[in-house]
């Protein structure tokens, strides 16, 4: 299943700079929705590979490690 969320884009006509909508789906700066990162994490507890459970979840294996590089991370901190 794939999730098409566009973005809007706004320009603050004071100062010119430019800044997104939230929202709750998909956090700021990333391209993978919040449920993806909760599957990937539900996955990493089992015994498998980073490149299976990217497969599983459509996405690279490199983002797979991200996710679960930054769970750690804040489990630890």
């Amino acid at each position: 299943m794939y999730l098409n969320l566009l973005k809007q884009r706004f320009k603050c006509m004071v100062c010119g700079r430019t800044f997104t909508s939230k929202t709750n789906v998909v956090e700021d700066n990333c391209f993978i929705s919040n449920h993806v990162q909760k599957a990937i994490i539900d996955k990493a507890t089992q015994v498998r590979s980073e490149t299976d459970i990217a497969s599983d979840c459509n996405v690279s294996a490199s983002s797979v490690k991200r996710v679960i590089h930054k769970v750690s991370n804040a489990t630890f901190q």
